[in-house]
């Protein structure tokens, strides 16, 4: 079977195994990348022509984390092989090791940053964009992709249906902030003649979803406002909507909010992956706790 045809098996695979789309696409890409460097079928190449490819990533200065990501792909994609019976030998990704990853500080807002954009936020797709990212912790796709029918003003809960994996699909309760907003903004659709349980709660004026791309200008030309982590124009602000859903993460977690909960609330799988990169706890909550059981 030639490269192009196990790419596109492979593809057909990660979509039954029901992969994201955008996953699936990068790892299909980072595989097509792979094998123009490869002198022999993908199926025959030895564990030294995955090291040698690897290395010239290295020395092409790509970031960790991208290297990481292609590496991923191969070890999918070589286990996709194995598993139609197509290698001879051994898998020759089985050993093959990403380059340790240096965590970062978690790129959430602080009390001060916090109100700031909060204030920042004027107009009512504003609002309602930043309400659903940072008081209901979601990706901006699943902001997005929401329906009115998935909110419950009764109940005050959004039920997520739409997820880049299936640990995303959720129910998120509605905080106070999320709530006054969700009435203010559907108010606002209905004045409008969009407001149809079929409908996107981030509905546009021709009756469509707001496009992601949209929401996440939005959140960065509110900031830039704000002056939060401002940058000279065109790129506004450093932050993006994934600071918002960090900073749903770790201001439950300072309030008290087990690790477990929060991670739920995500739609993580793991509660690892909500540790490393969504919920940080500051000094001063560590330093309240030690008071109370010192006291």
């Amino acid at each position: 079977m030639s490269g192009q045809h196990l790419t596109q098996a492979f593809d057909a695979s990660l979509w039954r195994e029901g992969l994201a789309d955008g996953t699936r696409s990068k790892y299909v890409e980072h595989v097509r990348l792979f094998l123009t460097t490869l002198s022999v079928e993908p199926q025959d190449a030895t564990r030294q022509d995955l090291e040698d490819y690897v290395d010239s990533l290295i020395l092409a200065g790509l970031a960790v984390s991208t290297i990481r990501l292609r590496i991923a792909a191969l070890r999918r994609f070589y286990d996709f092989l194995d598993d139609r019976e197509l290698l001879p030998g051994r898998n020759p990704a089985l050993r093959l090791k990403s380059p340790k990853r240096r965590k970062k500080p978690n790129d959430w807002l602080r009390a001060d940053e916090d109100l700031a954009l909060y204030r920042a936020c004027v107009t009512p797709h504003e609002r309602i964009v930043h309400a659903l990212l940072r008081y209901a912790g979601l990706r901006v796709g699943e902001a997005c992709a929401l329906l009115q029918e998935d909110v419950d003003l009764e109940a005050k809960t959004i039920r997520v249906r739409v997820s880049k994996a299936d640990s995303g699909l959720r129910t998120v309760p509605m905080a106070r902030e999320l709530a006054d907003e969700l009435h203010s903004w559907l108010a606002y659709v209905e004045r409008h003649g969009h407001r149809h349980a079929g409908l996107p709660v981030l509905v546009t004026t021709n009756g469509t979803p707001m496009k992601a791309q949209f929401a996440w200008r939005m959140v960065k030309r509110a900031a830039h406002r704000a002056d939060v982590r401002a940058l000279p124009p065109p790129k506004l602000s450093s932050i993006s909507p994934h600071t918002l859903r960090r900073t749903f993460g770790s201001d439950l977690l300072n309030r008290g909010m087990r690790m477990e909960t929060i991670s739920k609330l995500l739609g993580h799988a793991d509660t690892r992956v909500t540790e490393a990169c969504y919920a940080e706890m500051l000094d001063e909550t560590v330093l309240a706790e030690w008071d109370a059981l010192a006291s």
